[in-house]
């Protein structure tokens, strides 16, 4: 006889040589437990309403970003070159190497830098007041953060907006600064 008689050439898979065919029990129990930890998915109420968050977050932001815009004290380098009598490439490299420096800070819209008029001093120099504000601001917030920062009315500063009070009070200005960092929240 050959092997080929002796089982017909089939031979059991390894894997199946030791299965038990005895019923194994189930822990109803255990298994409900399980699925009760198991993650939810959310509901569609829940995830409707995080989109009409979200969406309602991004238009408020928009909106935000459109008010100090139009407030037209953010400019490119070319316009607060010409605001300033100075040469635009030289207030260029001037705005990068002061911007590094923590001395000046910009917004990016339109794939522009803009810069903030209200930083500078009628001779043309940057106020030194805020390089205050941006060092005390800049761990929490980025440009637009520094910009809504400056343009929302403030109680520290009688509900005047910093970039009106900078030049006439900057030590109130980094006070105010300073208050916004510990997270007080005047009412």
């Amino acid at each position: 006889m050959t092997a080929k008689n002796r089982n017909d050439g089939i031979r059991p898979r390894a894997d199946t040589q030791n299965m038990s065919t005895k019923p194994t029990s189930v822990n109803v129990e255990q298994l409900r437990l399980e699925a009760n930890d198991a993650p939810r998915f959310p509901s569609r109420e829940k995830i409707h309403n995080a989109r009409n968050l979200a969406g309602r977050l991004a238009e408020m932001l928009t909106r935000a970003k459109t008010e100090i815009l139009a407030g037209g004290l953010f400019l490119t380098h070319e316009g607060l070159a010409q605001q300033l009598n100075m040469d635009a490439r030289t207030l260029r490299i001037s705005l990068v190497q002061a911007e590094a420096r923590r001395q000046i800070f910009s917004v990016e819209h339109d794939g522009e830098l803009l810069y903030p008029s209200y930083a500078f001093l009628t001779n043309g120099n940057i106020t030194p007041s805020l390089q205050d504000v941006i060092t005390v601001l800049h761990p929490q917030k980025d440009g637009w953060g520094l910009a809504f920062w400056f343009r929302s009315p403030n109680t520290f500063l009688d509900n005047k907006r910093p970039e009106d009070v900078i030049h006439e009070n900057p030590g109130k200005t980094v006070a105010a600064a300073h208050e916004e960092a510990s997270g007080f929240m005047p009412g």
